[in-house]
């Protein structure tokens, strides 16, 4: 397929850890098997190492990145939502195209595969062309959060980091 541009177009992720050296905040604190699991016992003590497979630490504005989708259950007990929080705050900081929705009531895959979720997905990745960053109107079980009214929305259990 010669007309068929093999860049990258866009990026979806769901419920992803962002930031490995603050994955245990504002979750059940799966941090202590999950970094040795990772990167072996005296890795897990390396802040370096935790940088290095951290997504967060290869976000920089002089780089170029396709438009970023960002979904994550506000109820997951796994991978909290504020690690999308801190993608999605590091990719605008860098003036990079990003959105994240937040899916009410959805867990760490349970409750989070609905119709309006899929579709969503299809539509970022089909139209991310005439995607105005901010923007987006999602219907269903879920709401589009800007930081502002993320910020109004889970204030009282999330400290967002500048």
């Amino acid at each position: 397929y010669p007309d068929v541009s093999s860049e990258v177009q866009a990026c979806v992720a769901w419920y992803g850890v962002s930031d490995f050296s603050k994955f245990g905040e504002g979750s059940k604190d799966y941090r202590p098997f999950l970094l040795p699991m990772i990167l072996g016992e005296e890795g897990a003590k390396r802040a370096d190492a935790v940088d290095y497979i951290s997504p967060i630490s290869y976000i920089h504005e002089e780089n170029e990145y396709p438009p970023f989708l960002l979904m994550h259950g506000d109820r997951d007990v796994t991978v909290p939502f504020e690690q999308s929080v801190i993608m999605y705050n590091k990719l605008r900081e860098c003036g990079k195209r990003a959105e994240i929705y937040k899916v009410r009531g959805a867990n760490h895959g349970q409750y989070f595969w609905t119709k309006e979720v899929i579709q969503t997905t299809i539509d970022f990745d089909l139209v991310t062309d005439q995607i105005p960053t901010g923007m987006l109107e999602i219907p269903g079980d879920y709401e589009k959060v800007s930081v502002m009214k993320l910020m109004n929305t889970i204030i009282s259990s999330v400290t967002i980091e500048d």
